[in-house]
């Protein structure tokens, strides 16, 4: 191809030693290269400040949080507003649902106003509070002023000294709004973290025959032990109590199964499963004492022949303590829930106990609601004192006949004999006494108690 002439020193290429870099330090810019630069810096710094202004972004965000948060509260409002017979929440106390669930019914007015029932309460009962909906961290359902029926779950120190002290039910009164439409309005406690339905009252349903259908399925299942099957092989065993079942494994461990009661039967808080199953929903059998749909069953456990029913320990007694030598005419009141009484007619109203699985009552250790502790006593065991829970008196009622004067008959009376429940260890409790649970003085005394007697229906 002939000789290429060799390039000039100006073009000649050379090439770089493995030991040697190169070396731009005796390279200098001069001003033209420095205005080009700082011209295309500036076009730079042009385009991203009139890009940041430009009118689309804004059309992302023609509302602000604030405004939209206002937007939902008012159609949440008329969402509640409009279900003209109300709303059915399923109402969950306590972050652990330790109580299970509970039926309220709510109808929401125009003018700030609440109307509110609970198949606790008896069935006509309707409480009144203010209630609105207002911006938490979200639109959140808050009821504003005192109502029974909150109160009751709210109240740090419960009415049937339910919970710990300082804790009550460890209800809510306050609910953040998940979701809301007219067919289902999605809550969740701000307190307890629970998520809670409401769901509107069909507009032919009448308030007091709804609760009162519930309250007739809460009586009618009323023992405490069931047997659990599926497709009708026995596996499980649990107790009631509140308003959940509580299983116990084969390792002695136990769940609770919350659940609140419709007017067909009961609901699980969860999908509840069951071997293969999952099960959420169970109706109720009075015939055959049982929870059941086509797969599961939930049948009451068969009680005993003299098996003692709550109501009829209710009612009119006298109370005998003092080894006899002192009688009181007394009432036993249902309290809520089936596991109590209210005994009035001592100077300090006391809560006897109901045990379901037994069908007995007791007297046992408890404090109240005017700090005054009731606290066992053994006399017999050399004048100790207790505050241990469950500590306590027992016992049944059976029918017998007091015997009557020298020619006189005698009179059929139902009795309770109350002696220890063994809760004491080596002590014996015979006797009650009350103290002022800050001053520590002594209130009231009831030593060798004998128990209650009433005259036969």
């Amino acid at each position: 191809m002939g000789n290429r002439p060799e390039p000039t020193a100006r073009y000649r290429s050379t090439s770089l030693r493995a030991s040697e870099t190169p070396r731009f330090d005796n390279i200098k810019l001069n001003s033209k290269h420095m205005k080009n630069l700082y011209n295309l810096w500036l076009m730079t710094v042009t385009l991203i400040l009139a890009s940041a202004c430009t009118p689309e972004v804004d059309d992302v965000f023609e509302e602000t949080a604030g405004n939209r948060i206002e937007k939902a509260i008012a159609e949440y409002q008329n969402v509640l507003r409009k279900a003209s017979n109300g709303w059915v929440l399923n109402y969950y106390p306590s972050p652990t649902q330790e109580y299970g669930g509970y039926t309220i019914l709510l109808r929401f007015h125009e003018d700030g106003m609440a109307d509110i029932s609970c198949e606790l309460f008896k069935a006509d009962k309707v409480c009144s509070s203010s209630y609105n909906v207002e911006n938490s961290a979200g639109p959140m359902l808050t009821f504003n002023t005192y109502n029974e029926v909150f109160h009751f779950f709210t109240e740090p120190a419960n009415a049937l000294g339910i919970g710990d002290n300082g804790k009550g039910m460890e209800g809510d009164s306050d609910f953040l709004i998940l979701s809301c439409t007219d067919e289902e309005v999605v809550l969740k406690g701000k307190k307890t973290g629970n998520k809670m339905v409401m769901h509107p009252l069909k507009a032919e349903a009448n308030w007091i025959d709804y609760l009162q259908s519930i309250k007739r399925i809460t009586s009618e299942a009323y023992p405490a032990a069931y047997e659990v099957s599926i497709e009708d092989q026995m596996m499980y065993k649990v107790t009631q109590r509140y308003r959940k079942f509580i299983l116990t494994n084969a390792d002695g461990s136990k769940v609770d199964l919350p659940f609140h009661y419709t007017t067909e039967g009961i609901c699980f808080s969860q999908d509840l499963a069951l071997s293969t199953l999952k099960v959420k929903e169970l109706q109720w059998n009075q015939e055959k004492m049982s929870f059941t749909n086509e797969h599961v069953r939930i049948k009451a456990v068969d009680l005993p022949k003299n098996y003692i029913r709550y109501n009829q320990y209710a009612g009119e007694y006298i109370f005998i303590y003092n080894d006899g030598g002192t009688e009181v005419p007394v009432t036993l009141e249902e309290e809520l829930f089936n596991e109590s009484y209210l005994m009035k007619g001592l100077p300090i109203n006391l809560r006897i106990k109901y045990n379901a699985v037994e069908g007995s009552i007791g007297l046992e250790f408890q404090e109240t609601a005017d700090g005054i502790r009731i606290l066992p006593w053994g006399i017999d065991s050399g004048g100790v004192i207790s505050q241990m829970k469950g500590v306590g008196l027992t016992g049944f009622l059976k029918k017998t006949v007091i015997p009557g004067e020298e020619g006189q008959e005698g009179m059929n009376a139902e009795t309770i004999s109350l002696y220890d429940n063994g809760q004491w260890g080596n002590a014996t409790c015979d006797s009650f006494i009350g103290v002022d649970a800050v001053s520590g003085d002594r209130i009231i005394q009831l030593p060798k108690i004998v128990g209650f007697y009433r005259v036969a229906k």
